[in-house]
């Protein structure tokens, strides 16, 4: 199901964004001479606003014949929880009611997962699970049936009234719990559920006591879900039961359910580290290898970013501290080298076409030269082509030696271990001895080989 899962992500629209440049699948990070590149992602997102979001991202997966589990994930206030609902008319779970109510009718839920509790948030009531032949059952979740976008609004009004928040130093107002909006219908008698769930906000553990708490809580079920996503993308229904959160997932996760992971990062230099925390979740949910440093000739910059960056260089009065300073004329120093070594390798190559030249307008050796010359001449030829050999062969030589001497010394080794074993442990399993030395020789041949 590896095609079915899907990597989104979206720079927070409402901030200005001044660290990460990007193009249509990749991200760019400049640092110093270099950039810090992530990309095989399905898109970028930062202008788009939700409705934009959801046709590009959304719209197709949810009113496909299959099971669907969208999720947004990211820092507190990167705009998960923006994503989600918006201004309350076109977050992806409205704009996913709107298009469904046209053609099916829908029952509905609302979950919360706080602390690896499970409450509905309907009724603010604390939930119990149980499994049954292999499938998650939820003891007295309320089901609300929904005819039209004005039950849709009163129902997600009503609940989010339950909903927990807390205050951590990235927002007044995070969520500090996991929701899943669940909605179910039937096409041609088969149940469809569609699952849209906030994910808590991932950040580094806090000072406060209750905030670190629910941090453990919050790690531990994202984790679970990583898991379980790439069981299912090597075709094995494992790992549900490692957290709270898979669980109620359990019954819709199936061989054929569309995946769509919304990433949220805030464009933030206070925010580098949890937004790289993000981009590597978003990796490891797709089993993407991301993170790339490479230098600036091997990567195509768009025009207007190199723009923007010269402008922000302009705009920046922070004071150069010595270490970057010293970076900086290393860095400078190694393009330099490099930059030289090419120009040495041009002048060869326009050396040897020049001589390639000279020699087609030259008469052949053994019509310039009589007997004796042409005698010298082989003489020479072999005894540069003699010393080439030679200097090809002392290596190897070197390499030998050191692989003999290696022998050697593992023979007195061994020696020296079997009269210590027979003298201070005779009944130690004599095997174990034998494959432990084995090993630490094979270790030292293949250091002598590098």
């Amino acid at each position: 199901m590896s095609d079915k899962i899907e990597v989104h992500i979206r720079i927070n629209p409402m901030k200005t964004n001044r660290v990460w440049k990007h193009t249509q699948n990749r991200l760019i990070r400049l640092y110093e001479d270099k950039e810090i590149l992530y990309d095989n992602f399905i898109n970028i997102l930062y202008k788009e606003n939700n409705y934009e979001v959801y046709k590009k991202c959304i719209k197709q997966k949810i009113k496909s014949d299959s099971n669907c589990t969208i999720f947004a994930y990211g820092q507190t206030g990167s705009g998960k929880t923006y994503t989600m609902l918006g201004d309350k008319s076109n977050g992806m779970i409205l704009l996913s009611l709107q298009d469904l109510l046209l053609d099916y009718l829908l029952q509905v839920s609302y979950i919360e997962i706080y602390n690896e509790k499970i409450f509905d948030l309907s009724t603010g009531k604390e939930l119990k699970i149980y499994n049954v032949n292999n499938k998650t059952v939820i003891n007295d979740l309320t089901l609300t049936n929904i005819k039209d976008m004005k039950d849709a609004k009163e129902f997600i009004d009503k609940c989010e009234v339950n909903r927990r928040y807390g205050s951590t130093e990235y927002n007044n107002r995070s969520s500090r719990s996991h929701t899943i909006f669940q909605i179910k219908y039937k096409k041609d008698d088969i149940e469809i559920i569609i699952n849209l769930i906030d994910l808590a906000g991932s950040e580094k553990a806090s000072l406060n006591v209750n905030r670190r708490a629910e941090g453990a809580f919050i790690n531990k079920s994202l984790l679970a879900l990583c898991t379980v996503v790439n069981n299912l993308k090597n075709n094995k229904y494992l790992g549900f039961r490692d957290s709270k959160l898979t669980r109620l997932l359990q019954n819709s996760l199936d061989g054929n359910t569309n995946i769509v992971a919304l990433c949220a990062i805030s464009p933030s230099d206070d925010c580098i580290e949890e937004t790289i925390s993000t981009l590597n979740f978003g990796a490891r949910l797709s089993n993407l290898d991301l993170k790339k440093i490479v230098t600036k000739q091997e990567i195509k910059i768009p025009e207007e970013i190199k723009i923007a960056d010269k402008i922000e260089d302009n705009d920046s009065n922070d004071v150069e501290k010595p270490e970057v300073k010293d970076l900086k004329e290393k860095i400078k120093a190694n393009s330099n080298n490099i930059e030289k070594n090419e120009k040495q390798k041009m002048k060869q190559k326009q050396d040897i076409n020049i001589e390639k030249q000279e020699m087609k307008h030259q008469p052949k050796i053994s019509e310039r030269m009589n007997m004796e010359e042409m005698k010298e001449f082989i003489i020479k030829k072999q005894e540069i082509k003699e010393n080439f050999i030679v200097e090809d062969v002392k290596p190897f030589k070197e390499l030998e030696n050191k692989k003999i001497k290696l022998y050697e010394d593992r023979i007195e080794t061994l020696e020296k271990m079997i009269i210590n074993m027979f003298k201070k442990c005779p009944n130690k399993n004599m095997k174990d001895i034998f494959i432990l030395e084995k090993h630490m020789f094979n270790l030292k041949l293949k250091k002598i080989e590098k």
